[in-house]
């Protein structure tokens, strides 16, 4: 392992660098599938503009991890908490499992559980928010697996494949008994 920050069963999470920018990271970020649900697919990325983003995200106001499969050693994600807001105790999450062959076999539910321990125990955070089209079947369920509460919907906040979606909105909060 290199240099990890957390560790789960099958996945350990470090700090994002710009040695991860290569031609897997730029081909993540122009692939159709796997940027279907991501706000920018609709541009196509560079190395410079990964590595500006990553260069970006250095800052007390976010948490930028790589998702690392522990038997391989190898890069396969990302997870981005933040922004955080230190003042109101909340953030954002955020998660891209870019190789495919790693879908449908529990890792982003293990990546969620290791980030939102780590929100909550660690940074003292009460609140953790995110949202995904109401189409996206894999990430809906992973919310629900996790046990993030749905909050509400964004109607037709989204337009794809010829037509609008809901954004649906969730959150999971430290003390349950406050959500």
């Amino acid at each position: 392992m290199q240099a990890p920050f957390l560790v789960g069963d099958k996945v350990y999470l470090r700090g994002v660098t710009q040695n991860d920018v290569g031609e897997k990271y730029l081909r993540w970020m122009n692939d159709p599938e796997v940027t279907r649900y991501m706000g920018w697919r609709a541009f196509p990325s560079s190395k410079q503009a990964i590595s500006d983003y990553i260069a970006s995200q250095h800052n007390s106001h976010s948490l930028f991890l790589a998702i690392v499969d522990k038997s391989t050693d190898e890069h396969v994600g990302n997870v981005h908490l933040g922004p955080i807001d230190w003042v109101h105790r909340r953030a954002e999450l955020a998660m891209l499992l870019g190789e495919t062959d790693f879908w449908g076999k529990g890792y982003m539910s293990e990546v969620f559980e290791l980030v939102t321990q780590h929100a909550f125990q660690v940074l003292n955070l009460h609140k953790l928010k995110a949202g995904t089209e109401s189409g996206n079947i894999g990430a809906l369920k992973v919310f629900n697996k996790a046990g993030w509460v749905e909050e509400g919907r964004l109607k037709a906040e989204t337009y794809r494949e010829g037509e609008f979606r809901d954004m649906v909105l969730f959150a999971s909060f430290c003390n349950r008994e406050n959500g």
